[in-house]
C-alpha cells in the first residue's frame, strides 16, 4: 500500500506555479522523499524529467548540464529532478552557474533531493545562498505507520519510523526481530556513517564515531554530559570531539540535541544535552526491541522519546529545564508560545518541576502529560491541537 505523506502535499503546493527558489529536500534515508517526487512526477510524466544521481561516476556534472538544457530545450517540461546529487563532487557550483543563467529564460521548477550529506554540503555553503529553500522531512509518524499498516502502539514505540520494517514482522517469526536490527544498522545507520558524514568529514574517526552513535542511540531522553559519554567510549578522543560528533549525527537527521531552556539568552551549548533519538527504530538498533515490555524505565523514556519527536516534527525549538533539584521533560518553544510538559506514562502527577518553571516562566503553558494525553500527542498531528 502506499500513501502520501506530508511532504507530497508541501509538494503539490510548492510545485503548483514555477518557483523562484529551487526546491531542496532533505532527510533521513528511507523515509519516502523519493517515492513522493515520483508520485508528483506521475501526476504528469510527460512534463517532468527525473534523474537519478546514485551512481554518477565521473560525469555527475555532465549529466547534471545535459538533462538542465533538456528541460530548457522542451517547452513541455515544468519539472527537473535530481535526486541523490551529494554524490557529484562540486555540484552547488554549477548548479548556481546553471539557475542564474536562466534568469531570463524559460522558467521550470527544478528539486534537489538527498540525504544527511546534502545538507551537511549545504552548511557554509555560500554559491547558493538567497537561491533555494529547503523542504525538511521528518521519520514516519505512528498516524502515517499505522495507514500504511494497522500498528498497535507498543509496536510503533519498538520498530517505529520505517514501512520496510512493518513488512519484515508481517510474517510474525521471532527471526525477524534479528532482522529489523539488521536493517537500521546496515541500510540506515551504516549508509549514513559512510556516505553521508565520512565522506565529507575526512579528519574523522570512524570507529569512535560509530561508538559515539551506538552509545547516544541506548541514551534516549538521559541528560549526559560530555565528559560522561567520552568515559564510556573505548577509543581516545576528547569532549570537543564527542561534542562535534553527536552535532553531526543530529545534522544526519538520527538525533535530536536538547539543551537546556534559558529564556532571554543565548543557549548554552556547552552545557549537557539530552539526547533524543528521532525514531523507536533507531533506539532499538542496538537494544532489544522486546525490552519495551519487561522494563517500565525503558518504556517510559521510548514513550517520552516519542513525543518529543511530535514536537520536532511540527518545527518547535526543543529544551529541556532543570535547575536547584528540580526539572522539566521538554520545553517546545514556537514564536510567542513557550510549553513546558512533564511526561509520564503511568497516571500519577508530578507538579514539583512544572510549578517551578510557571514561576520562573509565568507567561508560559505548562502541561502534566500521563499516559491518555500521551497517547493522543503521538497519534494526533500538530501537539498543541492535543494539548
Amino acid at each position: 500500500m502506499e500513501i502520501n505523506r506530508t511532504l507530497y502535499d508541501v509538494l503539490l503546493k510548492r510545485l503548483a506555479r514555477t518557483q523562484i527558489f529551487i526546491e531542496i529536500i532533505v532527510g533521513p534515508r528511507q523515509v519516502g522523499k523519493s517515492t513522493a517526487i515520483k508520485q508528483i512526477i506521475g501526476n504528469n510524466p510527460d512534463s517532468s524529467i527525473y534523474v537519478n544521481l546514485d551512481n554518477p561516476g565521473n560525469a555527475g556534472l555532465e549529466t547534471i548540464t545535459f538533462h538542465w538544457h533538456r528541460a530548457r530545450d522542451d517547452k513541455k517540461i515544468n519539472l527537473l529532478v535530481f535526486d541523490e546529487i551529494q554524490n557529484v563532487l562540486n555540484w552547488p557550483s554549477l548548479v548556481k552557474f546553471l539557475f542564474d543563467e536562466d534568469r531570463d529564460k524559460k522558467k521550470f521548477n527544478v528539486v534537489l533531493l538527498g540525504s544527511a550529506a546534502l545538507e551537511l554540503t549545504l552548511t557554509g555553503e555560500e554559491s547558493l545562498l538567497g537561491r533555494y529553500e529547503l523542504i525538511r522531512t521528518c521519520h514516519w509518524n505512528f498516524r502515517e505507520s499505522n495507514q500504511l499498516k494497522s500498528t498497535p502502539l507498543t509496536r510503533y514505540l519498538q520498530y517505529g519510523g520505517y514501512p520496510t520494517i512493518l513488512e519484515i514482522l508481517d510474517k510474525g517469526e521471532d527471526t525477524d526481530l534479528e532482522r529489523c536490527q539488521t536493517f537500521i544498522r546496515d541500510s540506515v545507520l551504516e549508509p549514513v556513517i559512510t556516505r553521508d558524514i565520512l565522506s565529507l568529514k575526512n579528519a574523522i574517526n570512524a570507529g569512535l564515531l560509530r561508538q559515539t552513535l551506538q552509545l547516544a542511540l541506548s541514551l534516549p531522553c538521559e541528560e549526559v554530559s560530555f565528559s560522561k559519554l567520552l568515559g564510556q567510549l573505548q577509543d581516545k578522543g576528547n569532549t570537543s570531539t564527542i561534542k562535534g560528533y553527536l552535532e553531526l549525527l543530529e545534522k544526519a537527521f538520527l538525533i535530536k540535541l536538547l539543551y537546556r531552556y534559558t529564556q532571554g539568552q543565548i543557549t548554552l551549548r556547552t552545557t549537557s544535552p539530552k539526547i533524543v533519538p528521532l525514531a523507536p527504530a533507531l533506539t532499538h538498533a542496538y537494544t532489544s526491541a522486546k525490552r519495551i515490555e519487561t522494563d517500565p524505565y525503558w518504556f517510559g523514556k521510548i514513550f517520552e522519546m516519542a513525543i518529543i519527536n511530535k514536537f520536532h516534527e511540527y518545527g518547535y525549538e526543543l529544551f529541556y529545564w532543570s535547575e536547584k533539584k528540580v526539572d522539566v521533560d521538554l520545553v517546545a518553544r514556537k514564536n510567542d508560545l513557550v510549553i513546558a510538559l512533564e511526561i509520564k506514562s503511568g497516571y500519577t502527577p508530578d507538579w514539583t518541576g512544572l510549578n517551578a518553571f510557571k514561576k520562573k516562566y509565568p507567561e508560559s503553558k505548562v502541561f502534566f502529560v500521563d499516559r491518555d494525553l500521551g497517547e493522543k500527542l503521538i497519534k494526533g498531528d500538530d501537539p498543541i491541537e492535543s494539548l
